[in-house]
């Protein structure tokens, strides 16, 4: 229960929208891929090797800057919110084909379910 750890693919040009976790610390190492990283007012165009730190109550979002996908490996502290991402997720075929953008259904579902565990999204995704 100290802490998470998951493996994030993620495909090109995808943005995460801006959020604020309540319970947890995020931490982010760049496996590969190129990212910018906004955190609080502060961004950060990173790479495969290199390291963010995204204390919880603290806007926060990320975008896949490259033309190929990226690899995140992302902590957080402590666990829990690895709950969330199991209710929110889609099961796949394969893995290697981007899922399509969600619907504006599906946000809804979840902005209700990040509430619920104590993520509060700030806006909808960048497209």
């Amino acid at each position: 229960g100290a802490f998470a750890v998951m493996e994030d693919i993620v495909p090109p040009h995808y943005a995460a929208p801006p959020h604020v976790h309540s319970r947890e610390d995020e931490r982010v190492y760049v496996v590969s891929g190129e990212f910018a990283f906004q955190v609080g007012n502060e961004t950060f165009n990173v790479s495969a090797g290199d390291y963010i730190n995204m204390p919880r109550q603290l806007v926060h979002n990320f975008r896949n800057i490259g033309d190929t996908q990226g690899v995140l490996l992302v902590t957080f502290s402590p666990a829990g919110i690895e709950e969330m991402f199991y209710e929110m997720g889609r099961e796949v075929d394969d893995p290697s084909t981007p899922p399509p953008p969600y619907t504006p259904e599906e946000m809804k579902n979840i902005v209700a379910i990040a509430a619920k565990h104590g993520v509060e999204i700030k806006s909808p995704p960048r497209s």
